[in-house]
């Protein structure tokens, strides 16, 4: 109700006054929505999480990995280069681990956004959140995020083939 409206303005002040918002916070707005039947609003809040710097920063561990890894310690006149790329390759590690452990923060989101619409018979559109989850570089790890996964295979049944390729891209990821 009342609590909802007032909890919704102050998430979006805070976002136009440019606080920083973390991954756990943007989870309670989704789950807020979610619990209160607001799906669409659930979904229009994913849209706008996955927008952010943090969700969409998977690739800095490779351009971490490519930095380290593209000076020539041989030469002794690339040797300031080199500890300046050394320096940019760890800057861009630890950025890239703190968006991680910020994108863990979401997970949750997903899964209950996956659920409400299992249960509202959008078991599709839940597999499509899955797959969205997935590219913004969430690898799923709770227990939640499976059962929705498995309820939405499970409802949308008629379509094997997509289902069968995000099961093997599901198992992909988990063992990576």
């Amino acid at each position: 109700g009342s609590n909802v409206q007032v909890a919704a303005e102050l998430f979006e002040v805070a976002l136009e006054s440019g606080a920083e918002i973390s991954g756990q916070t943007w989870s309670y707005v989704v789950s807020m929505y979610v619990r209160e039947g607001m799906l669409e609003e659930a979904m229009a809040t994913l849209d706008r999480l996955e927008s952010l710097s943090f969700m969409q920063s998977g690739s800095l561990g490779a351009l971490a990995f490519a930095a380290a890894f593209s000076f020539d310690e041989t030469d002794s006149l690339k040797t300031e280069v080199a500890e300046k790329k050394k320096k940019r390759a760890s800057e861009l590690k630890a950025t890239e681990a703190q968006n991680a452990k910020q994108r863990t923060k979401v997970e949750r989101a997903y899964a209950e956004v996956m659920g409400a619409l299992n249960k509202s018979g959008q078991a599709k559109l839940a597999l499509r959140v899955f797959t969205r989850m997935q590219s913004s570089g969430i690898r799923p790890v709770q227990a939640q995020t499976y059962r929705s996964l498995y309820d939405a295979l499970q409802l949308s049944g008629d379509d094997t083939t997509f289902s069968r390729q995000l099961l093997h891209r599901t198992m992909q990821t988990i063992r990576s």
